[in-house]
Formats: C-alpha cells, sequence, structure tokens
C-alpha cells in the first residue's frame, strides 16, 4: 500500500503497464489486474492513474487490442468521466 499512497502526491501518477506481465500465469483476461486496479482507484481516485501498454514488452503476452479490452473490462466500474480519465484524459493532462 506504501507503494500505492504515493501516488497521493501531487506529482506522482501511477499506471497499470506491466500488469500482465507480473500476472502472466493467469492469462487472459488477467482477473487479479482487475481487483489491482480497482484497489488503487479507489484508494487514490481515478484522476491519479494512466492506461498503459508497456509496448513492446507486453507484446509476448498479447495483442494491443487484447490491452485496449482489458483496459475497458477492468475499468468498467467507473462512470464514463472516470473511465476517460483512466484510459487517456489524465496522460493528455500530464503529458500535454
Amino acid at each position: 500500500m506504501e507503494q500505492i499512497d504515493l501516488g497521493k502526491l501531487t506529482n506522482v501518477w501511477l499506471d497499470n503497464a506491466a500488469l500482465p506481465a507480473y500476472l502472466s500465469d493467469e492469462g487472459y483476461p488477467y482477473p487479479s489486474a482487475a481487483r489491482y486496479i480497482r484497489i488503487v482507484i479507489e484508494r487514490i481516485g481515478p484522476n491519479k492513474v494512466m492506461w498503459g501498454t508497456d509496448i513492446l514488452g507486453l507484446f509476448s503476452h498479447l495483442m494491443y487490442l487484447q490491452l485496449v479490452r482489458l483496459a475497458r473490462q477492468h475499468t468498467d466500474f467507473l462512470n464514463q468521466e472516470e473511465q476517460a480519465m483512466v484510459l487517456g484524459g489524465n496522460a493528455m493532462q500530464v503529458y500535454g
């Protein structure tokens, strides 16, 4: 939880890019990833989390389209605005 709590700092955002690599024994659709993402968002808020792909590293685990599907499925508990923040809005704000 200490690492997650870093996301409460004003200059820190968390991403979920590498989760499939760490959970490769589960395989698609990585159910634990959904649980971890929910824990992080509930702890620090959707405005501090960014979706990522860790391309090219994750292409050995799954395809880009699967990554997009996972991102949508694993954040389906959020309302539309919050999901849009996680899936791109936060990155646009941070990186411009």
